[in-house]
């Protein structure tokens, strides 16, 4: 019985080591070389030219603990033309509104709360680029009707060319305000996991507009 004890330890102790030992692997093993990834960085620069873009103003290559397979050369730049195409498209917004009641976009008339959405669809190579920008305004009055409150409550990417592209959100804030209107912006980081990131963060804009005489609330993504 006492040696079937001391097996049993032993093994135990034996497992608690090789676990120990994958997990170091795991956790520090670099998957490209310092060379492969100065490559990628040649890769992304001469990409970045090619777009008209800045490297490390507009798009970095992830850090090299987050690159998670090893691209040939020719891997690499399609994979970085792709995150460029997505990136330089957003600059172009084309505004679509959104379906939905009465209080989509534009918004019912008269007073009360407006819930507000609007559509920005990128067709890329590579798959289909969708945001969605949710506003609400709060509208009092009349006849000059007048905001009570406006807010940017989320912008929400619900389609993308594929799973690798992942954001990081600020919280909106208020850029301008009159009495018509109230502009809202939103930093955006974008990132192709394993590959790319935006350096600058990419800015969303929602745009309300009131008409004062009726009420409706119009939402915009872009000034």
């Amino acid at each position: 019985m006492k040696k079937c004890l001391v097996s049993v330890f032993l093994v135990l102790c034996l497992s608690l080591t090789l676990a120990v030992s994958a997990w170091a692997v795991e956790t520090n093993e670099q998957v490209v070389s310092e060379e492969q990834y100065q490559e990628y960085v040649e890769i992304a620069k001469s990409v970045c030219q090619e777009y008209g873009m800045e490297y490390g103003e507009d798009v970095s290559v992830c850090p090299i603990s987050e690159v998670t397979k090893v691209y040939t050369p020719e891997e690499y730049r399609a994979e970085v033309e792709e995150f460029c195409e997505v990136i330089s498209s957003l600059q172009n917004p084309i505004t679509t509104y959104a379906s939905g009641d009465s209080n989509s976009n534009p918004s019912a008339g008269g007073n009360g709360t407006k819930n507000l959405t609007v559509n920005s669809p990128y067709n890329v190579d590579g798959g289909y680029f969708l945001w969605t920008l949710h506003a609400r305004a709060v509208i009092g009055g009349g006849g000059p009707y007048y905001y009570t409150s406006a807010t940017m409550e989320e912008s929400v990417l619900i389609r993308r060319p594929s799973n690798a592209y992942t954001c990081v959100y600020a919280a909106p804030r208020l850029k301008s305000s009159t009495s018509t209107t109230r502009v809202f912006t939103q930093a955006v980081t974008i990132k192709k996991n394993g590959v790319a990131v935006t350096a600058t963060p990419h800015t969303l804009t929602a745009q309300l507009s009131l008409n004062t005489s009726t009420g409706v609330v119009t939402l915009r993504n872009h000034e």
